[in-house]
């Protein structure tokens, strides 16, 4: 519904989801939501924000979606040795 209607102020809706079932369809789906609408910024603050329980669900999710999407905002997180090995 959100991504038919295009509907903007529910995207932070979509991304608790996939923070909170990021192995599940809902989460995955969200998260390819999210990234079909360019909505990186969001996922990007999360990824490297000090949640780290939160940091590494989205991470998970993204990992999850097989969206070659995804990878850019991986990939820094990654190499980033400042991270915790879990998110890495």
């Amino acid at each position: 519904m959100v991504n038919r209607f295009n509907v903007r102020e529910r995207y932070g809706e979509l991304l608790e989801l996939a923070v909170q079932h990021p192995a599940e369809q809902i989460g995955v789906e969200a998260i390819q939501v999210l990234l079909s609408k360019q909505e990186r910024k969001p996922l990007r603050e999360l990824l490297h924000g000090k949640d780290a329980k939160a940091a590494e669900a989205a991470a998970e999710a993204l990992a999850n979606s097989g969206d070659a999407r995804a990878r850019s905002l991986l990939e820094p997180v990654m190499q980033d040795q400042s991270r915790p090995i879990a998110l890495r």
